[in-house]
């Protein structure tokens, strides 16, 4: 997980560094273990202070766990603790883990214990601020921890895993080394034009320049393969009242999520619930009926409905295919985006379809007849949701990783310089603008592995602090 510490400079940090953090590293709830991290130049002192007796002494390796007990507040408890010594560790400082039951009173009494011994609470992602600030790894890597904690299946967590690995980040720093020899080059023929040398020409500047652009905007588009993270993919079921939307969305749960009642308007907000599809968490979304509300509320929940649709990945509309369409129906079937648009006729173990409905269909809507009742139809449904999802994304090998928001507009800017330098003419000023559109383009990717740029400038506290804002406390 190591980056090479010759690709980039630390950041100053906006904390300092010469503390010892501490923070609960795992999630609540039920579990076998919770564990208490503090890194620092104190965290074995302060684990001194907070033992309990006599303990031996703590061993020298790199890597160890003892048995010991600690004092929590009034209780003291037996633990087991892992001492990762500097620089071996995460964060290239000494970290101590307390490994203690997970009950949620315990670990907090124990932070607060660790806090008084003289440790600092971690803000949202410290430790591994503080494992890019010192070297362990470059940002790229560091935003992949983030992805990987909030990926949704198994694709999105291959993805992060490889930005872990530094999969993406040599990818993008074997461009930048070709854009920085170039560079030198280009500003070699500006600086020594007049002594006798060979020097570049501008056919060998662009047949150099187009494989790196290629390479610039096929890592652009795998932003492409999947959303922002922690984000689900959503579907969202709408539709006439009582169509049986509610009754699909428990038929595919299997089990009783949304009430369902003959009556219209029983649902009166949006029902979300999530699933794993093949190697896809879906958020599956139950809608209030589109028609004229009845009252305020009901006027709201249908406002929502409408403004649903809008950030659906795949809009369902389920009808009744015994119900004559309502007006309020057709208008919505004929808005229907046949990209993220599909039609359901639910209620087929009651006959078959209306022919005035199947007539109002757009011919290029996807078309699908289940029974929530019966469970017919369903799988054959969940298929088509999952051959949906996956068009229109961008293949990967097992060990490829997507770029995220952030990395994406750097990377975009980026390759728009190259753009520029590629379209400066013939003339004699070619070479001076390409030098300063390939610094440009240097300056930009420096940024997305936190590096330091060819004009000197670093990734500003501002950006460190927007990027690991979003991260867990404890990570």
């Amino acid at each position: 997980m190591a980056a090479p510490a010759s690709r980039f400079s630390p950041v100053e940090a906006a904390w300092g560094e010469d503390d010892t953090i501490v923070a609960v590293s795992t999630a609540r709830g039920a579990a076998q273990r919770g564990i208490v991290r503090m890194s620092g130049p104190e965290a074995l002192s302060v684990l001194e202070t907070i033992s309990v007796g006599r303990a031996s002494p703590l061993p020298k390796e790199n890597y160890r766990f003892v048995e010991r007990g600690v004092h929590a507040g009034e209780a003291a408890l037996p633990a087991r603790i892992y001492i990762m010594r500097a620089p071996s560790s995460y964060t290239r400082e000494d970290i101590v883990e307390i490994h203690v039951v997970a009950c949620p009173a315990v670990l907090e009494s124990l932070t607060a214990a660790l806090v008084r011994a003289g440790c600092r609470p971690a803000g949202p992602g410290e430790f591994t601020r503080r494992a890019f600030l010192n070297g362990r790894m470059d940002l790229a890597q560091a935003e992949a921890v983030e992805a990987l904690i909030h990926a949704r299946g198994l694709s999105e967590y291959r993805a992060a895993a490889a930005a872990l690995s530094g999969h993406l980040s040599r990818k993008i720093e074997s461009l930048r080394q070709d854009i920085l020899a170039l560079t030198a080059d280009v500003e070699a023929s500006l600086d020594f034009g007049d002594q006798d040398i060979e020097m570049i020409s501008r056919e060998q500047v662009a047949s150099r320049l187009v494989p790196i652009r290629a390479e610039l905007r096929r890592l652009v588009e795998t932003r492409l393969a999947g959303k922002v993270p922690g984000a689900s993919l959503r579907v969202i079921l709408f539709g006439p009242p009582n169509a049986g939307k509610s009754s699909l969305l428990n038929a595919v749960l299997r089990r009783r999520r949304a009430m369902v009642s003959p009556h219209p308007g029983t649902t009166r907000d949006t029902v979300e619930a999530t699933l794993l599809l093949g190697e896809t968490e879906i958020c599956l979304v139950d809608t209030a009926g589109l028609r004229p509300p009845s009252d305020e509320i009901e006027s709201l929940a249908v406002s929502r409905s409408r403004a649903g649709l809008r950030e659906a990945d795949i809009a369902v509309c389920v009808l009744d295919a015994a119900r004559t369409p309502s007006p309020d129906t057709l208008a919505a079937l004929a808005n229907l985006d046949p990209q993220r648009g599909m039609i359901l006729l639910n209620k087929r173990d009651l006959g078959p379809c209306r022919e005035e409905l199947r007539a109002a269909f757009p011919d290029n809507v996807e078309t699908l007849n289940v029974s929530a009742l019966t469970g017919a139809g369903i799988p054959e449904f969940l298929a088509v949701v999952v051959r949906r999802l996956g068009e229109g994304r961008v293949d990967r090998t097992p060990d490829d990783a997507a770029v995220n928001t952030r990395q994406e507009s750097l990377l975009r800017r980026a390759t728009a310089a190259l753009d520029r330098a590629l379209g400066n003419g013939n003339g004699p000023e070619f070479m001076d603008l390409a030098a300063n559109d390939l610094r440009e383009a240097l300056d930009l990717i420096a940024q997305v592995l936190g590096a330091a740029s060819p004009a000197g400038r670093l990734v500003s506290d501002d950006i460190l602090d927007t990027i690991f804002a979003g991260f867990c406390i404890g990570k």
